[in-house]
């Protein structure tokens, strides 16, 4: 007896899966989703049943809905009228249902007596006979009103026998072979050789030795360090002697920071300028303008030293008036 089919939904996927009625409430691997859920019958989307059967005539299975038992319908497989029976009240058989004999061929031998085998040779010139001849030459114009003019037969003189027909010609053996087999030979029209590549021609010699490749980014090289070494020496002074970075040629500003006094509240820029030259510097003054944290001008803050010795040092200390100052930038130095 067949075993009833049934059907569930995975608890992962929600996609159906049919399953025999033995297998209900086992857990096993969705075919979808790969993951392990409850073979639950009913738990499909609409909570119905669907069972399988056999068809009575072709023995192909069937799914059907549950409400259908004992319904007769259309086979989907053979278009057979057949009874959905219910689950586990049909066997299929074990050979499938005989088909109908092939109708008895009879014997080649036997149709080959019964009908008379004509020789090649007849059957060719019965053909020929009943083709039309074809008519050689160019078509004669057709005039209207004119009687269609057919050939007579001539008359046949008494005593005289029938022509024999024209042999038909040989074939001529040295055109057959040219068309069939060609003399092998020179080619009519040989395609063109290909094109030969003309050689370089030598550079004329003019008597001077080829520049080495080395020489121009030797040269440019050489350039560059020369223009370096001139900027080095004239330039740079200059710049310093206009007081370009808040010194000059012979003071210079090693470094300043803000000083807060914790005991009066005031803030100080202190730092140290240094004289290089051999003589004494006279009436230095320093100045340095003030910039608040949005980066806008508050003002300036100056000292001043009466003079510094040769190779000496000063430690300014300049007052600032600003409380929200918190950047300082120096101006060139000045002297007698």
């Amino acid at each position: 007896m067949s075993e009833a089919t049934l059907k569930g939904a995975c608890v992962k996927c929600g996609e159906h899966i049919a399953f025999p009625e033995s297998h209900a409430n086992n857990k096993v691997p969705c075919p979808h989703c790969r993951a392990m859920t409850p073979l639950i019958p009913g738990k499909q989307a609409d909570g119905s049943l669907f069972y399988k059967c056999f068809c009575n005539v072709c023995w192909d299975k069937i799914e059907y809905h549950a409400r259908l038992i004992g319904s007769e319908v259309p086979c989907p497989h053979c278009k057979q009228n057949t009874v959905l029976a219910a689950p586990g009240s049909q066997s299929r058989p074990m050979t499938a249902p005989a088909a109908a004999a092939p109708a008895a061929v009879a014997p080649a031998s036997s149709i080959a007596q019964k009908t008379p085998v004509e020789p090649m040779a007849a059957v060719q010139a019965a053909a020929s006979a009943a083709r039309p001849p074809v008519p050689s030459g160019p078509p004669k114009p057709v005039v209207p009103g004119a009687k269609p003019v057919t050939p007579a037969a001539k008359p046949v003189m008494p005593g005289a026998t029938k022509p024999a027909a024209a042999a038909p010609a040989a074939p001529n053996p040295a055109k057959s072979a040219i068309l069939v087999d060609p003399v092998p030979g020179p080619m009519a029209n040989p395609p063109p050789p290909p094109p030969i590549p003309r050689a370089k021609a030598a550079p004329a010699d003019t008597g001077r030795k080829p520049r080495p490749k080395w020489l121009i980014p030797v040269a440019v090289s050489v350039g560059v360090l020369i223009l370096l070494g001139v900027a080095a020496v004239f330039i740079l002074p200059k710049l310093r002697d206009k007081g370009g970075g808040g010194g000059t040629a012979e003071l210079e500003i090693l470094d300043f920071r803000f000083q807060p006094q914790a005991d009066t509240g005031l803030i100080f820029l202190v730092g140290t300028v240094t004289n290089r030259a051999a003589a004494q510097a006279f009436n230095v003054k320093l100045q340095f303008e003030l910039f608040d944290q949005g980066n806008n001008k508050l003002g300036v803050a100056q000292d001043s030293a009466n003079v510094i010795e040769p190779k000496g040092a000063w430690r300014f200390k300049a007052s600032v008036p600003f409380k929200n100052a918190e950047d300082a930038r120096p101006l060139p130095l000045t002297k007698d």
